[in-house]
């Protein structure tokens, strides 16, 4: 019988290898999560939001199902907060993620969505993970030029006009 979410743990630590697999440096990992954290999450089957306490950073994630258990991503930035690589064991706490994800938008950003209204309907519509990859490619640009023209290619899909 699965949980219900105000029935399951505040916080589980576990220990795990996250797993590459791939032999190219830098690529992506994941990590499984043992039986015992996927029975304390309550035996779902769906994705899980999570938040992820790597040191004094945190992440938020999902779990997603996987062979009748969950993963998730470890990525670059987690890692580095972890001081840990792929097959590394890594010390790691989770909690369910209950509040609603917010994607903090770069007020210039935000003013080329308030000058498209389609765009910032369709932009405000998109799932949690395709606003913040929005955003996250717009705060990567190191160049103001790449910046804007990524601000204006952004704004120009969501408009539907590329």
């Amino acid at each position: 019988m699965a949980l219900t979410p105000d029935k399951l743990p505040a916080r589980i630590t576990f220990t795990a290898r996250p797993y590459q697999p791939r032999a190219e440096q830098g690529a992506w990992c994941f990590v499984v999560v043992p039986a015992k954290v996927h029975a304390a999450l309550g035996g779902a089957r769906g994705r899980i939001p999570i938040k992820l306490f790597l040191g004094t950073s945190v992440f938020q994630t999902s779990a997603m199902p996987f062979e009748g258990n969950h993963c998730f991503m470890f990525n670059a930035q987690m890692r580095a907060a972890a001081g840990k690589e792929a097959g590394q064991l890594v010390k790691f706490v989770l909690e369910v993620d209950r509040g609603k994800r917010v994607v903090k938008v770069p007020a210039d950003f935000a003013r080329a969505l308030k000058a498209s209204p389609l765009a910032r309907a369709r932009f405000n519509a998109l799932a949690f993970s395709h606003r913040k990859a929005h955003v996250e490619a717009i705060l990567a640009a190191k160049r103001p030029e790449t910046r804007s023209r990524r601000i204006a290619g952004a704004v120009a899909m969501l408009a539907g006009s590329k």
